[in-house]
């Protein structure tokens, strides 16, 4: 068989299959865990069961369930409150809820418990809630498989940030969902990191002078330094004064060569920038920081005697 073309032009109902089942899994999938993500993808959203199942694939209730383990190890799907789901975006490209029946919220409602989290909800937000904010609200539960003391908190920062719509309310549910921040320890210790990071933030702010928002890639830039350089707002602070100096303006850009090389030195001080400048001069005598000194060729010299003297160092 050559050249083989598949013509689909005949059929006229189709569901999707994400691509990474095929180019990552097809190799590995048995007949029955292939037999099973298909199925459950052409019946999306319906309510299944074992017997089902075994009925519409013609498979035993250990293989169905060696086909869900498979899937699951694969990071393929995931099990939330009794539901599963394809996850790592792999079929939906947002972080929304399904749509749920309102009848089914209205049976919860019946239970205490969730009556007096919708309840604490309100009390929050300052109005009684919408059926369809209920809807949201429900799935951020059960979709997003968060506590009721978890989605409280994340509520309450959200109302410290301004924003009490559900829209906003279940985008950073979902994230915190995605991220792991399932427990009330792990969501106040978040709360904390946050905390800490809005504090540097201002700091930088006032360092350098700035009386306005950050933009959205100054804020990228700023992530970097603190949470993955781990740069102190002094260590920022001497990048700022270099960068002004070299450039005669604000550069986050140039900044950020400068922290990004430091970190990979493991300068972690002004001090000690200040002290590796004096054992490791530049060919022509002139500083990194002055207006005609070629900083990248400083940057490349710089790394690469570091890599040098480390290999001679073994």
């Amino acid at each position: 068989m050559e050249n083989i073309i598949f013509d689909m032009s005949l059929y006229g109902r189709f569901f999707m299959v994400p691509s990474d089942i095929v180019d990552l899994h097809l190799k590995d999938a048995s007949e029955s865990d292939l037999k099973i993500i298909l199925y459950l993808l052409r019946n999306q959203n319906t309510k299944l069961s074992i017997e089902l199942l075994k009925k519409d694939t013609g498979l035993s209730s250990s293989r169905i369930e060696a086909s869900f383990n498979f899937w699951r190890e694969k990071g393929v799907m995931a099990e939330k409150n009794g539901r599963f789901y394809l996850v790592n975006n792999i079929v939906r490209k947002n972080e929304l809820t399904p749509n749920y029946d309102i009848s089914e919220i209205q049976d919860k409602m019946a239970e205490s418990e969730f009556s007096s989290f919708v309840f604490q909800y309100e009390e929050l937000i300052g109005h009684t809630i919408s059926k369809s904010d209920l809807v949201k609200l429900y799935g951020i539960y059960d979709y997003h498989g968060l506590p009721f003391e978890v989605i409280l908190t994340c509520v309450s920062y959200c109302k410290a940030l301004g924003k009490t719509g559900i829209a906003y309310i279940e985008k950073v549910c979902a994230t915190w969902s995605k991220n792991g921040i399932n427990t009330l320890e792990k969501a106040d210790k978040y709360l904390m990191e946050q905390e800490k990071f809005q504090k540097a933030v201002s700091k930088i702010k006032n360092l350098l002078g700035i009386n306005r928002a950050f933009t959205e890639n100054e804020k990228k830039y700023i992530s970097l330094w603190l949470n993955e350089q781990k740069a102190s707002t002094d260590l920022i602070k001497k990048a700022y004064d270099i960068a002004a100096d070299r450039t005669g303006r604000l550069s986050f850009a140039y900044m950020n060569k400068l922290l990004d090389v430091w970190a990979r030195l493991g300068l972690k001080t002004p001090v000690q920038v200040e002290e590796y400048k004096k054992a490791n001069p530049s060919p022509k005598t002139q500083d990194y920081d002055t207006p005609n000194y070629d900083i990248d060729k400083y940057f490349k010299g710089a790394i690469e005697k570091t890599i040098k003297e480390g290999k001679e160092g073994k």
